[in-house]
């Protein structure tokens, strides 16, 4: 976050709150704290009157680009310092980003297998039930449900796999880079 000079009239008549959405969004992002860009109460006191339209979309707009630096910032993904703080060691940073990114794939998995096992577990309810002797419309409503929630499942996990293969190509890209970095 950066000192910004005296707000003037000017600011206000134009209705750009770039700046303060910037500042709030850098703050929050390095405090790491949710995103909520839509939390309006930096907007200076004129522009609540005058141009809030433009305003909030100003300050959204700054506070999305601030918090994404803020948690660079606070993720240090600008790069690691190497022992000597001579300045950020490229392949190192690679490496980091490369672990990074197999976590997130790992946890795409375990989330696939998550709700797999979750429409195993409703489908076998249903099964259990029935085999009880519940009552057929109840059941038949049940399996209606089931088909309902099995086809969100399937949209999902087939979500999960894109996210997982996107993954897996920057994951790539990423060890091309470590190679280079390494040869060069």
């Amino acid at each position: 976050m950066t000192d910004h000079p005296k707000r003037t009239l000017a600011d206000a008549w134009s209705g750009d709150n770039t700046r303060e959405g910037y500042d709030q969004g850098f703050t929050d992002g390095e405090a790491n704290r949710s995103a909520r860009p839509g939390s309006y109460q930096h907007i200076r006191l004129a522009n609540w009157v005058w141009q809030f339209d433009h305003a909030a979309e100003t300050y959204t707009d700054g506070y999305k680009t601030g918090y994404l630096d803020g948690q660079r910032k606070q993720h240090d993904l600008y790069g690691i310092k190497t022992p000597s703080g001579s300045g950020p060691a490229m392949n190192e940073s690679f490496e980091s980003q490369l672990h990074l990114l197999e976590d997130h794939r790992r946890h795409l998995q375990v989330i696939a297998s998550f709700i797999e096992n979750n429409r195993e577990s409703y489908r076998h309810q249903i099964a259990t039930l029935d085999g009880h002797g519940f009552a057929k419309e109840y059941i038949e409503r049940l399996r209606e449900k089931y088909a309902d929630y099995s086809r969100m499942i399937d949209g999902l996990a087939d979500q999960l796999k894109r996210g997982e293969n996107e993954l897996a190509l920057q994951e790539g890209q990423l060890r091309a880079l470590i190679q280079s970095a390494r040869a060069g």
